[in-house]
């Protein structure tokens, strides 16, 4: 196995988990025979402001490669925003699979409108596991002939008589935690030969006219 770069921030008592990152920057990744995943090179981590602090004066940070994958770094920074408290700044990232990818530019968030429901494919609401970031996940029906694929799934949010409006001039954005379990070149390529190809995650949103 191998493993994304992991970042490490110093939180004021010890170096903490942040995430991984820079999977979507992955060479010769191998989707289907002679298709290659183009690489996304550059990815905006955001780190929770409870998972850094200051050490003599200076945020630390660790990152490492603890298992068999090469990682080439050409750049890393640090961006500080200076925002109103009751905003929260988010980078636009998400794992795409293909261009346009995203374009890392903050958005910024002042309220949060959560779902009143979560209903998946099995006809069950799922709402407890999205309520908080706990690592307690909605577990996908998974295809266990190939490591990364799953079964047809979904999960139908509902957001009651929040389903927002913004303010003037606002936005609305959907934000999603989770984590993607890779698949492998050669599994792509088994996949393939049984006729499965890969389906990325996708969102629909009603259009108000019934579709």
């Amino acid at each position: 196995p191998s493993s994304c770069p992991i970042l490490f921030a110093w939180d004021g008592e010890r170096y903490a988990f942040v995430t991984d990152f820079l999977g979507v920057g992955g060479l010769g990744f191998f989707i289907t025979p002679g298709v290659y995943a183009p690489p996304d090179p550059t990815e905006h981590v955001r780190i929770p402001p409870k998972k850094i602090a200051l050490k003599d004066g200076f945020y630390s940070l660790r990152m490492a490669e603890p298992l068999e994958e090469v990682t080439y770094f050409d750049q890393v920074h640090l961006i500080a925003y200076d925002h109103p408290s009751e905003v929260e700044v988010y980078p636009d990232e998400r794992f795409t699979g293909s261009p346009p990818f995203p374009t890392g530019h903050p958005l910024t968030v002042k309220e949060r409108i959560f779902p009143v429901s979560a209903i998946d494919e099995k006809g069950e609401d799922q709402l407890d596991l999205l309520r908080r970031i706990d690592r307690r996940y909605i577990e996908p029906p998974l295809d266990r002939r190939f490591t990364g694929f799953a079964k047809d799934h979904w999960l139908e949010l509902e957001f009651g008589d929040r389903r927002a409006t913004p303010a003037t001039g606002g936005k609305l954005y959907l934000f999603l935690h989770g984590w993607v379990e890779y698949t492998y070149s050669h599994v792509n390529y088994a996949a393939h030969q049984a006729g499965i190809g890969m389906q990325p995650p996708s969102i629909e949103v009603p259009d108000g006219q019934g579709g």
